[in-house]
């Protein structure tokens, strides 16, 4: 009788076979982590920038609302302006004084109310409100003034002869990083001021 010596062939993957195989889901796992992060950090980037914009957009209708019944401009520059104006709700017998404002990339809105001082009114700024309109601000030149013929002013106007103002704001977050920022503008005409009626 002859032994017949039979060896087992196993069914299954090789060691080389393995190490190819997991190598190729390393690669695979990371690319997926690349592209989800970097997607991640795109939408993260466009939904600050969208809300920036929009607060924007909600401080420039009510630098609107507010500039067009000015009674008195005290202060005019590039990223300053400063007048005296009702507002909506307000009770005072007097108009408030108020500025908008840039510090740093921060636009700001303050508001004196007007205190009275025998026949006149005062404005302490012990009893200033400020309020934060938006972040990210790259604009270097917010204001520009007209006179009333529509003639832009130099710097520093003369504030008896502003009649109208353009303010422009751009937000960006990263200004040194595409994409550019968002631009949104606006001109504004001074209806108590007006003396061509």
């Amino acid at each position: 009788m002859a032994l017949k010596l039979q060896i087992k062939k196993y069914d299954g993957f090789s060691l080389m076979e393995l190490m190819v195989t997991i190598t190729i889901l390393i690669l695979m796992s990371t690319a997926f982590m690349v592209l989800f992060s970097n997607g991640y950090k795109t939408y993260r980037y466009n939904r600050e920038m969208i809300g920036s914009a929009e607060q924007a957009a909600i401080g420039i209708r009510a630098f609107e609302k507010t500039a067009r019944g000015a009674t008195n401009i005290t202060e005019a520059a590039n990223n300053l302006l400063t007048f005296l104006a009702y507002q909506k709700g307000d009770n005072y017998p007097a108009p408030s004084k108020i500025s908008f404002y840039l510090t740093g990339a921060s636009f700001y809105k303050s508001v004196i109310p007007p205190t009275p001082s025998g026949s006149t009114y005062i404005y302490q700024d012990a009893d200033k409100v400020v309020t934060l309109i938006t972040d990210h601000v790259s604009s270097q030149n917010m204001f520009s003034y007209y006179n009333e013929a529509g003639t832009l002013l130099s710097m520093p106007p003369a504030k008896e002869a502003i009649k109208m103002i353009n303010f422009s704001i751009t937000i960006d977050l990263d200004p040194a990083q595409a994409p550019n920022g968002v631009n949104q503008s606006t001109k504004v005409e001074l209806r108590n001021l007006k003396t061509n009626l």
